[in-house]
């Protein structure tokens, strides 16, 4: 049943954004998918090279010892408390407009910083001066949150391939025993060197040490509980011949402190194949799983609902042994702007290639906010979804996420968990 009190809260957000002028930006192109190719492709050409090839470099086998298999560090759940966020705005001089994509960034950073956490902002660097870049961008969000720019920890002078944060930088994860943080950098992209590289500027911007594990996975691809449970995609094993499926768990388990991994089928998404765009933990017992129904997309509906049977359903937390609890949320149509539709969620007919891969799953927590992606393409779940996300005690902030088209909020963040 539809709660009212937050069906009123959700209709005051969607006025705000109207307000704001959230509306379709004039020439507006979307952002490509951020996948190189689609990853069932990727992973066949993946496959190719190995059997032709499994002396290649790229396939160095680097497995754990023993003693390195023991719990040493633990990966947090994103729920927990945060103390920064990093996201790579691609804020240029003299543009001095805001446009709908400015507007996601400046929200994630101001909404960020109103919660008490740190803010590092990438401003990439480009055929410009870096000081002009700086003027531009801070009068930019100044003027657009009314926070000064003086609040937010700036980093300049590195030159990316694109902005998907979430995938390329480290992962983030805390001895046990001291909590203190440590960085570890997995393989990414080879046709993206200059991403698969920022880690190490991270870690050098930040003062933490970053340690590198042979393994081709990415952050999206990367949920864990916050307790030892971790759930991963399917597609990590393709990305990784060289290794068995137990050998990736035994590596997960010593540099990101999987005691449980939870190796689940990737949805035909024609993009990434992560699991952040179906599955979101809400607290470190509760795991939200997105719900297609079948006039929506068949093949992935049959894909979610095996995960839940056979993957998702009676795991527990291995730190307390408390039964993990499941929660449906709607996923929005993936039909295509302007296709022809059979009802308001189908449109038969369209290929996986064409579709755009909404979801009010792809989030970002920070400490006590939930910001949540919402389009004005399709708007009929948003309601249901942000009740779920209420009812987990959540503040929802909306992030007008349309052009953005094969990941949203958490895509283009990365979030540094707080001390336990």
């Amino acid at each position: 049943m539809r709660h009212a009190g937050v069906a009123k809260i959700w209709s005051i957000l969607a006025v705000a954004l109207a307000a704001a002028g959230t509306g379709p930006s004039a020439g507006a192109q979307d952002v490509p998918p951020h996948a190189v190719q689609p990853w069932h492709e990727e992973v066949a050409e993946i496959a190719a090279r190995y059997r032709a090839n499994p002396r290649d470099a790229r396939f160095r086998r680097t497995l754990p010892t023993a003693a390195e298999t023991l719990p040493r560090v633990i990966a947090a759940n994103e729920a927990d408390p945060v103390e920064g966020v990093v996201v790579v705005w691609r804020c240029k001089p003299g543009a001095t407009g805001i446009d709908e994509l400015d507007r996601i960034w400046m929200t994630i950073i101001r909404e960020t910083i109103d919660t008490g956490a740190e803010a590092y902002v990438y401003l990439p660097a480009g055929p410009y001066d870096e000081a002009a870049q700086l003027a531009t961008c801070g009068a930019k969000f100044e003027s657009y949150t009314g926070i000064s720019r003086t609040m937010v920890n700036w980093f300049q002078g590195y030159r990316f391939d694109a902005f998907w944060v979430r995938d390329f930088a480290p992962f983030f994860v805390r001895e046990i025993a001291s909590q203190d943080l440590l960085l570890e950098d997995a393989l990414y992209y080879p046709q993206r060197p200059r991403d698969d590289a920022q880690p190490a500027d991270l870690a050098r911007r930040l003062d933490l040490p970053l340690s590198r594990m042979n393994l081709r996975i990415e952050g999206g691809n990367f949920l864990p509980n916050g307790g030892g449970l971790c759930v991963v995609g399917s597609v990590v094993l393709g990305q990784n011949p060289q290794y068995s499926e137990a050998e990736i768990k035994s590596i997960l388990g010593a540099e990101l402190g999987c005691r449980k991994t939870v190796i689940v089928e990737s949805l035909r998404d024609f993009a990434t194949g992560h699991v952040d765009v179906y599955l979101s933990w809400a607290d470190r017992t509760t795991l939200l799983v997105g719900e297609y129904q079948a006039a929506q997309d068949r093949t992935n509906r049959a894909i979610l609902e095996r995960n839940v049977a056979q993957k998702l359903s009676g795991l527990t937390d291995p730190q307390t042994g408390q039964p993990i609890r499941i929660v449906r949320v709607p996923m929005p149509s993936n039909c295509p702007k302007g296709s022809a539709r059979v009802a308001p969620d189908s449109c038969p007919g369209v290929s996986g290639r064409d579709r755009v891969w909404r979801t009010y799953l792809n989030v970002l927590m920070v400490n006590g906010k939930v910001l949540m992606p919402v389009f004005v393409q399709h708007s009929r779940h948003e309601a249901a979804a942000a009740t779920v996300w209420a009812g987990r005690g959540f503040e929802v902030v909306p992030v007008r996420s349309d052009r953005l088209t094969s990941g949203q909020v958490h895509c283009i963040t990365k979030s540094i968990d707080a001390p336990r």
